[in-house]
């Protein structure tokens, strides 16, 4: 090996590879559930309207069809129909009331048909899609329909990319932002633990096996493993009801900080949380729990056990929390004011521009957000414009703002604690978001970037290498972690890191290079004289900006293509070479050809995305057209044609016919879905297998039968693009 270093030129540009790159907003879609479905008792809105004048502006609101999504949208559509009230009762628009009406998605989630039929029907201005994988789907339709819209959830990053003609507004804060944020509160509750010199400090992560829990899960877990602690993930189904198993698996780790990614789910998960010994004051709950009713709602009887309980969220101010939540029969409260102040944005646009045309109000979405006269009404911003003023609308959920690209550029953050089993508000800040894109999370870029190179190395990823977490990152993380016999959790965490070091131990060490790489050069430079660890830190995030702003680029905190053209330019980095420190270890890992990893022999195989999913193989098999009635009643159309891999147990119609109770199934159907693909031989090796429900299914065989619950299987199973089915000739009822 040789005595000398690469040059500094070299490496600047190696570590650029790596770091070059800015953190995904991990989640596709933070649509994913909380487990109460029930729609609002009062009507969030009219869809007509008792004033005798005509009708000038129309909103369309995009609703959920029946599953996981719909039960989001409980607070949006309460939250919309204040907002039209308000308007109406501040005088309306351009010299007439606004009306709303509504078209429900197909259960197959067609978002661009929905969205062309309220254009169709006159919507002026659509509010949604709620997910941003039906944002995806609506932005041809808003495109072609001339129209433009605004969603209060739709948080993913490529659409800011994807939105090329403009069309789609956001109110609701990425997911980056809130994982930098969070980081930072843990990080802070690690200082305050003042644990021994090596003694890492622990964080247990529990969150929904969807894409908001994947996402949110992903992108916390990288960033704190990046500052030096050990994370834990715990995954558990949106549709689970019983958190016995989870609250034990934490309170056994003993976490220094609880990370609960949920939503109304929330309650159950918190209070068994408690009851198994994890203190309260450890935990700290997202949006999702940002409830003012959550301490009273998770134990009316003694409310103040969970005092100390902190939460974190962009979700508005108490009082429109306090007013929100007043809705008859409203259980969950997230994205209720982003989705109210897209609403009133909408209104305030048309009557800056006097037009209820996309084309003439469309521009003003983004003036009446900035620059002019704050209110904070709309009966105050209403009046403003009658005067002639500009406006600047400050929301419920914040200054709100949005930059060029329609993405939010302020956001405002909450922070409460219970005592006495009373929500009381800590602290608000309102953020810049243009300033923290600068500063989110390079460690979680690199991190990532790095293990997509291990990944492809090693032969589970075939995507580009640009630290962006997609869901190839995420079926191949599942990938690894099947082979390596660790849980399926979709996310980076310990359990597997260990495991991936032990098994290739000599392709790992490339996950924390780059980051040794950028300090040793920034310490060379003059601009670090922190440890060499590589550990992305603040330090070290304050030494790139300050070699930029030496170099006159950007200040991003990331070494980019301009500040590596910059140091050429300028001479800087002069290529070199000297044999004063240590060689820099390969950026690159080490090629293990595939075939070095076992291909999983206990589960199902790599699916055929042309096959069909589960739901539709379950509707073309006419065994299983009753069961499929009730999982379409239930809305567990998401849960059986999108997410996966899944195992379905599908009671065939004679098993239903034959139940005591077939109306039971109904509310038994997350007893029959194991959040996992399980083939029917492999089932017969097992003696139980946990069901999303949160009770698990004891497995027994009858001869050469299998049997779950004492029910028998049928063979064959019938495998889909996104798990597997395998009948059974009875209903499975858990016990209560």
């Amino acid at each position: 090996m040789s005595n000398s270093r690469p040059s500094a030129r070299q490496r600047i540009a190696a570590v650029a590879l790596t770091g070059a790159v800015l953190l995904a907003a991990c989640s596709d879609d933070k649509s994913a559930s909380p487990t109460s479905s029930a729609a609002p008792t009062s009507a969030p809105a009219s869809e007509t309207t008792a004033d005798a004048r005509p009708a000038t502006f129309t909103f369309g609101y995009v609703r959920p069809g029946a599953g996981i999504l719909s039960q989001l949208a409980t607070a949006q559509e309460a939250a919309i129909g204040l907002a039209v009230d308000d308007i109406n009762a501040a005088g309306g628009v351009n010299g007439g009331p606004v009306r709303l009406i509504s078209v429900d998605e197909s259960p197959g989630g067609d978002t661009a048909a929905a969205v062309t039929d309220l254009l169709g029907q006159g919507a002026n201005m659509v509010l949604g899609p709620v997910s941003s994988n039906g944002a995806k789907a609506a932005l041809t339709a808003l495109s072609t329909g001339k129209s433009v819209a605004c969603s209060a959830s739709a948080t993913s990053p490529e659409l800011t990319a994807l939105d090329k003609q403009h069309v789609l507004y956001r109110t609701a804060m990425p997911d980056a932002f809130t994982v930098d944020l969070v980081a930072n509160a843990i990080s802070a509750d690690a200082e305050a633990a003042k644990l021994p010199e090596g003694q890492q400090y622990t964080v247990s992560i529990v969150a929904r096996d969807d894409d908001y829990g994947r996402s949110v899960g992903n992108g916390l877990t990288s960033a704190l493993v990046a500052r030096g602690m050990a994370v834990e993930v715990v995954p558990y189904s949106a549709r689970q009801v019983i958190f016995t198993a989870e609250a034990a698996k934490v309170a056994a780790a003993k976490p220094g900080t609880t990370v609960l990614v949920s939503y109304g789910e929330g309650v159950r998960l918190v209070d068994t949380l408690v009851s198994a010994g994890v203190a309260a004051t450890s935990i700290i709950g997202l949006d999702g729990m940002f409830d003012p009713n959550l301490a009273q709602r998770a134990s009316n009887t003694d409310p103040a056990r969970l005092d100390g309980l902190r939460v974190l969220g962009s979700t508005g101010s108490r009082a429109f929390l306090d007013r929100l939540a007043a809705v008859p029969g409203l259980t969950q409260l997230v994205y209720g004011a982003q989705a109210y102040d897209c609403t009133i944005i909408g209104a305030l646009a048309a009557q800056a521009a006097g037009s209820a045309d996309a084309t003439g109000f469309g521009p003003q979405l983004t003036k009446v957000t900035d620059g002019g006269k704050s209110c904070s009404t709309v009966a105050d911003c209403l009046s403003n414009l009658a005067a002639g003023d500009d406006i600047d609308y400050e929301g419920v959920s914040g200054g709100v703002r949005f930059d060029a690209n329609g993405d939010p550029a302020e956001a405002r953050l909450t922070t409460a604690t219970f005592n006495d089993g009373t929500m009381s508000e800590v602290s608000t800040a309102d953020l810049n978001l243009d300033d923290l894109r600068q500063q989110e999370a390079l460690a979680a870029a690199i991190f990532t970037t790095r293990l997509q190179q291990v990944l492809a190395a090693l032969g589970y990823y075939s995507g580009p290498i640009d630290g962006q977490w997609s869901d190839e990152m995420t079926a191949a993380v599942l990938a690894l972690q099947i082979d390596l016999g660790v849980p399926q959790t979709g996310v980076y965490d310990e359990a597997t890191d260990t495991a991936l070091r032990a098994k290739h131990g000599d392709v790992t060490g490339a996950l924390t290079e780059s980051v040794v790489g950028l300090q040793q050069l920034l310490t060379e430079l003059g601009f670090y004289n922190g440890p060499i660890d590589g550990v992305y830190s603040q330090a070290v995030v304050d030494a790139v900006k300050a070699l930029q702003a030496s170099l006159g680029v950007p200040q991003t905190g990331i070494v980019d293509a301009a500040t590596l053209r910059a140091a050429y330019e300028q001479g800087i980095i002069d290529g070199t070479p000297t044999s004063t420190t240590p060689t820099v270890p390969p950026t690159v890992p080490p090629t293990v050809p595939p075939t070095t990893v076992a291909p999983p022999t206990t589960v199902l195989p790599p699916p055929d995305p042309g096959a069909p999913t589960v739901l539709e193989a379950l509707q073309a098999d006419p065994r299983f057209s009753k069961f499929v009635e009730a999982l379409t009643a239930a809305g567990y159309t998401d849960d059986t044609s999108v997410t996966g891999p899944i195992t379905v147990f599908a009671p065939t119609n004679d098993a239903i016919d034959a139940a005591d109770d077939p109306a039971a199934l109904t509310d038994a159907l997350a007893f029959h879905v194991v959040n996992a693909g399980i083939t029917l031989s492999f089932l017969g090796t097992l003696t139980e297998v946990p069901t999303i429900y949160g009770k698990p299914l004891t497995v027994t065989k009858d001869g050469n039968v299998v049997q779950v619950n004492g029910i028998n299987t049928i063979a064959p199973e019938t495998r889909a693009s996104n798990g597997i089915i395998i009948p059974i000739d009875g209903v499975l009822i858990p016990a209560r």
